[in-house]
């Protein structure tokens, strides 16, 4: 019992990994931007064209994180007993991610993950209601990244972090593609 984490003592990391990873959005989009903008359909609409290179390099940004992510889980879970077999792991039925939950022990480098991961999603929701236009999926986007929050914050306080992150990093598999359509 000793070695579950204090979410409250750490929740610092939140918010400088949300901080740190605004300033590497900001930095990816600003030197990314300008590279798309000669491939934009309507050169003639400057405005139109701003706004396509802008959504190209947001693009380019999350697709990166998530292939990091997915790559930093992969590191973090690919040797331990709770990696899902389907991907090439020794857990085949399942039960290694809910072994003694919610006493059960941390596989190494979990939380650390989790709390840089949720530092994205603080990132996404602040940028999404103070910096990013309002669209019209906005209430959509909005309880999306506070469902989103709310399940990384109730995955951290219960210590349901080896099911947790093994769910994220599934996600984050999936996200890719979805970064890059």
């Amino acid at each position: 019992m000793e070695d579950l984490p204090d979410m409250v003592n750490n929740f610092w990391i939140v918010l400088a990994s949300a901080l740190a990873l605004h300033i590497v959005k900001l930095t990816v989009m600003y030197s990314t931007e300008r590279l798309f903008k000669p491939y934009c359909k309507n050169q003639e609409d400057a405005e139109l064209c701003e706004k396509r290179a802008k959504k190209a390099a947001c693009k380019l940004y999350k697709g990166s994180f998530y292939i990091v992510a997915t790559y930093i889980g992969w590191l973090i879970l690919k040797d331990t007993e709770i990696y899902p077999s389907l991907f090439g792991g020794t857990d085949s039925t399942g039960k290694a991610i809910w072994e003694n939950t919610p006493w059960s022990s941390q596989v190494p480098f979990t939380f650390m993950y989790s709390l840089w991961h949720m530092g994205y999603h603080v990132e996404e929701l602040f940028d999404h209601i103070f910096l990013q236009d309002h669209s019209t999926d906005f209430y959509d986007m909005l309880l999306h990244h506070i469902a989103t929050l709310t399940l990384f914050g109730g995955m951290l306080v219960n210590n349901a972090l080896r099911v947790g992150v093994v769910i994220a990093w599934v996600h984050d598999i999936a996200d890719v593609p979805i970064a890059f359509a």
